[in-house]
């Protein structure tokens, strides 16, 4: 990492085990994609105007989605277009999509930019868990007639709560120790395999394991097999497809795949964690405006964005132009 490490950091570990994943590729239901795609593309094609510089940066970006929709926009134009996450594994992502992009692994509550930097600056879900500093900071950077655009998590949305019973699940689940006494299961069923143990020895560790192993699949039947985006269901169908073959996989390997599984799945909790705390209430929303405000912002817009078959809110919205003066 080329940013602070986690103790100022809190949480960066479980951003960089997500964007080393597959997860992310899956981050929103496709109804708030849509919805979020047609903003984005709207607000770049009124900012990237035929003339307009094309210089803008994308703060706590992750893996660049809104990056890739001003890309979209921009088409063949050569410009400047910056990514900053404090996730170095999401910075390396960047790198991916389009030679054009510079990723910078930094905190979005001190970008190494001189003020004015860019004529576009953005956030989407992201730059709310970098802390108040961030808006200012990221305000200062906005160049004269340029634009700041942020969608932001909002308190009690369709997104808030799918987060919040997505979490309730996953603590059911670590609560129950289902991984660590899989394990237990799995290093013993070897034991068993290799004459070092008996088979006593193995149903004693297979009892401790039942409760835990039910308490998962009554999460799943008050919660639904896609909460958690799946993966308390899909724990369960590893868990099994591997003890019932366990002499098809060496010792190491399984054992392996089960501590992965834990760590990934407290690291799935502490960003569901994240994701509430950062969330817009009110209260918060109106020191955002004032902080915007007071850096010389005039906001042209200030509402949220609806998603899905029942029109729900899911994103809060704020464009803040500076005068071109």
């Amino acid at each position: 990492m080329t940013s602070p490490d986690d103790a100022v950091r809190p949480g960066a570990t479980y951003w960089d085990t997500y964007w080393r994943s597959d997860e992310a590729s899956t981050l929103f239901a496709p109804a708030l994609r849509e919805a979020l795609g047609a903003f984005w593309t709207a607000f770049f094609e009124m900012r990237f105007a035929p003339g307009a510089p094309l210089k803008m940066i994308d703060l706590a970006c992750g893996d660049g989605d809104v990056l890739r929709h001003a890309l979209n926009v921009a088409g063949p134009r050569s410009g400047e277009f910056v990514g900053l996450d404090y996730s170095a594994a999401a910075v390396k992502k960047l790198s991916s999509i389009d030679q054009r992009l510079v990723g910078i692994a930094a905190s979005a509550e001190s970008a190494p930019f001189d003020d004015g930097a860019f004529a576009v600056v953005t956030s989407q879900f992201g730059i709310e868990y970098a802390g108040a500093g961030a808006f200012t900071e990221a305000a200062r950077l906005v160049a004269p007639g340029g634009a700041l655009a942020l969608a932001m998590h909002l308190d009690a949305g369709a997104l808030y709560n799918e987060c919040r019973s997505s979490l309730a699940a996953t603590e059911e689940v670590l609560a129950a120790r289902l991984l660590p006494l899989t394990g237990s299961v799995f290093r013993i069923g070897y034991d068993v395999l290799r004459g070092t143990q008996g088979p006593a020895t193995l149903r004693q560790a297979e009892a401790l394991l039942r409760p835990a192993t039910e308490q998962a699949k009554d999460t799943l039947r008050r919660f639904g097999e896609r909460v958690a985006g799946g993966k308390i269901v899909g724990l369960l169908q590893g868990l099994g497809q591997i003890y019932t073959r366990l002499q098809a996989y060496e010792p190491a390997e399984a054992l392996r795949w089960v501590e992965n599984a834990d760590t990934e799945l407290r690291a799935y909790a502490g960003r569901l964690r994240a994701m509430l705390d950062a969330a817009v209430d009110d209260a918060t929303l109106a020191d955002i405006v004032a902080e915007l405000e007071a850096s010389g912002l005039a906001l042209e817009r200030n509402d949220t964005l609806s998603a899905g078959p029942g029109n729900e809110p899911a994103a809060r919205i704020l464009v803040g132009v500076r005068d071109a003066r």
